[in-house]
């Protein structure tokens, strides 16, 4: 996120379980700041595919969807936990490999 707002001049929305509140009260707050509108947003492949099924979100309104898979507080990678794996090719197969596929001038951009 920091990279991003550095580089592109624009404070991308961070959708993470930190900032309190009960889980679904974040995704509720979350989903509202997606729907007002945000240049770029970043997310964990969990949280993303979360607020994509739980409809607080579409990938047709997207542009640029930004997958956070850099090392967590444990200075782990984030891909060689099993759990993270799982969520990210559950998250590409159910929602972002149609919209990829079609290549459109409409189609998100895909960051890793």
């Amino acid at each position: 996120a920091a990279l991003l707002e550095k580089t592109w001049k624009i404070k991308p929305l961070t959708l993470c379980t930190f900032g309190g509140g009960r889980k679904k009260d974040q995704l509720q707050r979350q989903g509202r700041a997606i729907e007002a509108g945000v240049p770029v947003a970043v997310a964990t492949p969990g949280r993303l595919s979360r607020l994509l099924d739980d409809g607080h979100a579409k990938v047709a309104g997207m542009e640029l969807v930004v997958v956070d898979l850099a090392m967590d507080l444990k200075q782990r990678d984030v891909l060689s936990l099993p759990e993270t794996r799982r969520d990210f090719f559950q998250l590409f197969r159910s929602h972002l490999c149609g919209p990829l596929k079609e290549a459109s001038a409409a189609a998100p951009r895909l960051a890793l």
